[in-house]
């Protein structure tokens, strides 16, 4: 159940730079994949940006399950993110606003921008934050149920 003392989203993820997460999800075919995305975060949603041509977007479901693993390359840190997916295409109203936000966060990757892009807005439903003190993992989860 969500309420007023879970942290927002965009304070769990302030800290991680570079601005990149794993995004993982199982296909049609019940086969893992995985791939690096850069990403943003806005209105306590994920942003990411891809071409509408890629094997992400065109195995995606609207509402399907997901998960991003952030901040994986400084182990002591790290973050899991548990959330649905909704595709979100030029030309729908707030694709632009998405993609600004996106490529504020990511402007050495505005060549990306090719007329065929979509944006993968991330709705969580959970959090896992893991740090590692004294070779010891202590995690936080949050529900935003």
């Amino acid at each position: 159940m969500k309420t007023e003392a879970l942290p927002t989203i965009e304070n769990l993820l302030a800290d991680y730079r570079p601005r990149i997460c794993a995004l993982a999800y199982i296909i049609e075919d019940n086969n893992p994949v995985v791939c690096n995305m850069g990403f943003a975060v806005h209105e306590e949603k994920i942003i990411l940006h891809t071409s509408t041509w890629t094997y992400k977007w065109n195995n995606l479901k609207e509402g399907q399950k997901v998960s991003l693993a952030i901040g994986y390359d400084h182990l002591d840190h790290y973050a899991q993110v548990f959330g649905r997916v909704s595709k979100i295409e030029i030309g729908q109203p707030q694709f632009l606003i998405l993609e600004n936000l996106y490529f504020n966060n990511h402007p050495d990757a505005v060549h990306y921008r090719k007329g065929q892009e979509g944006i993968l807005l991330i709705t969580p439903y959970k959090v896992r934050v893991g740090n590692v003190i004294n070779r010891q993992v202590n995690f936080q989860e949050y529900d935003y149920l």
